[in-house]
């Protein structure tokens, strides 16, 4: 009796992909495939009259400017704080790769 129930319950995992290692991988990548086809279709296609360029340096200069303006402004210590460590880590990557002569 025991051996009856382990074989159906193997003939069910087999059935629905979770016993056997191949079947594992291959239904979890023929998912993630699907999954991807199907939220790429859903994505919106970009429209080149609307896009805005954007650069590293325009990024932190922004950044840098509303972390100053919020901090004369008396707001809230915390993004302000955010602001700036981001616009820092930004022109500090800049400069890391500028050349020193």
């Amino acid at each position: 009796m025991r051996f009856y129930r382990a074989q159906v319950l193997l003939d069910y995992a087999w059935s629905v992909g979770v016993c056997h290692a191949r079947c594992q991988k291959r239904s979890k990548s023929q998912t993630e495939n699907s999954v991807s086809r199907n939220y790429e279709r859903l994505k919106p296609r970009p429209r080149p009259e609307n896009a805005v360029i954007l650069t590293k340096k325009s990024v932190a200069e922004s950044q840098l400017e509303m972390a100053i303006s919020l901090w004369f402004q008396n707001a809230d210590p915390v993004p302000i704080l955010v602001l700036a460590f981001n616009a820092h880590e930004i022109l500090h990557a800049l400069g890391k790769r500028t050349p020193i002569y």
